[in-house]
């Protein structure tokens, strides 16, 4: 990675090592890495400056949850939340394919939406909010996989 910084350029280098089975550490080159693990490095600078109470920006970070496992995805997820407060004006849009992150516990119906394609391969967003029949103690995830909420792929062969 390649920053100014008092007017020239610094270039920086991300090591990270690793523990052997008997202590000793190994160095990993940053592109050996994992791709779950580069994901991280990737989006810990959004996360931290979310998590800051002076943060007033917007992330828009597609595939959120791309090469990382559901557990960390939420962890993430939930880092963000319990880290705002009511003088925050940080927001965080983000896209996901992951249905383990449809949960009415980590977010409200209305902070959830789908994509859905018409006949004509038009998208439109639908709110989970525009579903009367989701209450609050119902498993939305459920309903989600059984094609009753929409932005199931319909997969015709």
């Amino acid at each position: 990675m390649v920053i100014r910084q008092n007017g020239s350029l610094k270039a920086q280098k991300i090591i990270t090592y690793h523990c052997k089975s008997h202590g000793s550490e190994v160095k990993f080159e940053f592109a050996d890495e994992s791709d779950g693990a580069q994901r991280v490095i990737d989006l810990l600078p959004a996360f931290l400056d979310l998590a800051s109470s002076e943060c007033n920006n917007l992330y828009v970070i597609d595939e959120f949850d791309r090469s990382l496992h559901t557990i960390l995805a939420r962890w993430l997820l939930e880092y963000f939340l319990d880290q705002k407060s009511q003088q925050s004006r940080s927001q965080l849009l983000f896209t996901t394919h992951d249905a383990q992150l449809i949960d009415q516990s980590l977010f409200r119906r209305d902070e959830m939406w789908v994509t859905e394609t018409d006949r004509h391969g038009g998208s439109h967003l639908i709110s989970f909010s525009q579903y009367r029949d989701l209450r609050k103690d119902k498993d939305i995830l459920k309903s989600y996989l059984q094609g009753r909420i929409g932005g199931v792929p319909k997969i015709v062969y």
